[in-house]
């Protein structure tokens, strides 16, 4: 803006009698057309380094181009012009070619292009980045005024002996050269009028000497391409600078989200290990509770199942949680099976038939006679047809909810339809995102927090299914999932399976086998630990407790202890992990000892960690059957 800049200053120094007010006014004018505002931009230092990144990106090109066009210039006068005239050209070309060369390479080398994070940088580095786009800036000032004299001696060196064709030719080369870098350069216009100042100055010059059959046109060819170009790079300046702030203020609005997502991500993350692990004591202590009937009173037992019920609804709420964090961190396990769809409708439509009823509601399973067999993960899509149904339970206050498969030519077609409140056509996109609730229940106590939706849709993506939705306000919603049906392959394959599991059942079921078992419990938490112990206890395991790392170390020295197995809880304090627990306690076994950890992390990368440690994981709060079930299966499998 240098050039442009003293213009300005000119303005503003030009006082004359009766003329100050209004060449403050043309300055004040000026100088708010060429900033743009952009100088007071909370972006500024931003959209400075955006301009030379825009403007070094295509600098190379231009050269290139104008070497060749000087050139071709060249040869277009090799007949005509004197001996002198073409060596001055060539020579002059050849100088400022190398001075191009030198300086563009220099610049690849030493500087580079950099596209940094301007939102995170320190004041230091900004001013330290303005530093070298005014340094360059005054570079490339100095390449363009050298580039528009050499291109200026074309017609003193040309003309004299031109031809009429020869002078056309020649000045429809430089108004294509000059216009050509106009866009590329219109983010610098100082820079680019500094070109075209003596390039069309000098055929400006030229032209209005030179007589042609008394035709007045040529005189005023090149003040008419200094108006339009001046014009179109100020213009083309305007809508540079305005792009660059539209993209860095979107890219510092998609940051700010960014960050606020993340920021969510820790905070639930951190609430819901906090909430785990007294809701994780509660549930152990719970079951051994109703275990004791032999000291119930009358009553009790009902009070404590609706104090489980209760329970078992708060881990559901922070298991929604964990499923969004495990589907953020791609850690979700598919198993792909081949089964029949209809046999699973039926389990879910059994399952939820009592709280159809308790809304008195209708809740039909409509199918075709024959199967419907899929390959797709049997537990991942029961998720997702649970859910829509609760959904359609949740907000459906009279009238019916329905599950429909339908066979439609290779395709399985599965509806769950409601008469329910409805979805507005402008917020269907709107349910799918996390912690969004569009409604509530009549009652004003649906539970749930905005998750169900989400996952949903998340879990189609991971299975491949098309999820569709249909919804009218006050008559109801229709969604929609389509997969492919199995082929005759699967559905041999799956015959085949269910043949040899019925044979396995056939034979006598193992027990539990935690009888004598030695199991060692570490827990930072004393209830945990006690939670713990009095679960395993009664199925005859002997069970250590430790709440650090130093004092399981301690005990299995002091007792020697052989481990079975080891239970572990992820976090231990504030500095210390599951995996120092583990390396510890394997380093004084003989063999490698079976892990269980215990985790309340929501958190994507600890999710990844834990699940490619090949250990096995439980998420608290985890049942007390749960518990006991791995616990037989890791050591079944030891």
């Amino acid at each position: 803006m240098c050039f442009l800049a003293r213009i300005s200053a000119f303005l503003t120094l030009s006082k004359g009698a009766g003329c100050s007010y209004g060449c403050k006014t043309i300055t004040m004018r000026l100088n708010s057309f060429l900033n743009m505002g952009f100088r007071s931009h909370p972006l500024a230092h931003a959209i400075q380094w955006e301009r030379h990144h825009l403007f070094m990106r295509e600098v190379g090109g231009r050269m290139v181009a104008s070497m060749i066009l000087a050139f071709l210039v060249g040869l277009l006068f090799i007949d005509s012009a004197s001996q002198t005239a073409l060596v001055v050209w060539f020579g002059a070309a050849g100088f400022v070619s190398l001075n191009a060369f030198l300086i563009i390479r220099y610049y690849n080398r030493h500087v580079g292009i950099e596209r940094p994070d301007y939102f995170r940088d320190s004041p230091e580095a900004k001013r330290a980045r303005l530093r070298v786009a005014r340094r360059w800036h005054a570079i490339n000032l100095y390449q363009s005024i050298i580039w528009g004299i050499f291109w200026a001696l074309s017609p003193f060196l040309f003309f004299p002996d031109a031809s009429v064709v020869q002078v056309y030719s020649l000045l429809l080369l430089v108004v294509l050269m000059s216009s050509m870098p106009s866009i590329s350069m219109g983010c610098y216009p100082d820079i680019y009028l500094a070109f075209l100042a003596p390039v069309l100055g000098a055929f400006s010059w030229q032209l209005m000497s030179i007589e042609l059959d008394g035709g007045w046109v040529h005189k005023v060819v090149g003040p008419l391409t200094w108006i339009s170009l001046v014009a179109y790079s100020l213009a083309i300046f305007k809508t540079q600078i305005r792009f660059i702030i539209l993209r860095l203020e979107h890219q510092q609005a998609q940051r700010e989200a960014a960050d606020a997502s993340q920021a969510k991500t820790r905070f639930l993350a951190a609430a819901s290990h906090d909430l785990r692990q007294p809701l994780q004591a509660a549930r152990l202590y719970m079951h051994a509770l109703m275990q004791r009937s032999d000291v119930l009173v009358e009553g009790d037992q009902v009070l404590l199942e609706r104090v489980n019920l209760g329970l078992n609804n708060a881990n559901e709420l922070l298991d929604r949680l964990l499923d969004v964090s495990r589907l953020d961190a791609d850690n979700v396990p598919v198993n792909i099976t081949t089964f029949d769809a209809l046999a699973l409708g039926q389990e879910l439509v059994e399952l939820l038939q009592p709280k159809a009823e308790h809304k008195s509601l209708t809740l039909r399973f409509r199918h075709p006679d024959t199967p419907c067999v899929i390959t797709t993960d049997r537990v991942l899509l029961a998720r997702i047809v649970r859910n829509l149904l609760e959904n359609a339970l949740l907000y459906t206050r009279e009238g019916e909810v329905n599950l429909v498969m339908q066979r439609i030519n290779d395709q399985l077609r599965i509806e769950m339809q409601d008469t329910g409140v409805g979805i507005p056509d402008d917020r269907q996109q709107e349910i799918f995102e996390e912690f969004t609730r569009l409604h509530s229940s009549d009652d004003g106590s649906t539970p749930g927090i905005g998750l169900g939706l989400p996952i949903v849709q998340r879990l189609c993506q991971l299975l491949e299914i098309r999820l569709s939705l249909q919804s009218q306000v006050g008559q109801g919603t229709c969604f929609g999932l389509n997969m492919p049906l199995a082929d005759a392959d699967a559905i041999a394959a799956m015959e085949q399976a269910a043949s040899l599991k019925a044979i396995s059942e056939l034979e006598p079921a193992d027990e539990h086998g935690l009888q004598n078992r030695v199991l060692m419990v570490v827990d930072d938490q004393e209830e945990i630990l006690d939670a713990i112990s009095m679960t395993l206890i009664p199925y005859g395991c002997d069970v250590w407790v430790a709440q650090s790392v130093d004092e399981a170390v301690e005990q299995i020295r002091q007792h020697q202890l052989s481990l079975d197995a080891l239970i572990s809880d992820d976090h231990l304090g504030p500095h210390t992990l599951s995996d120092d627990v583990i390396r510890a306690v394997q380093a004084l076994q003989d063999q490698p000892v079976p892990v269980c950890v215990l985790t309340g992390s929501t958190a994507p990368a600890r999710v990844r960690q834990l699940s490619a440690s090949g250990h096995t994981i439980l998420h608290k709060p985890v049942s007390p059957e749960k518990l006991v079930n791995t616990l037989t299966s890791m050591l079944r499998l030891a």
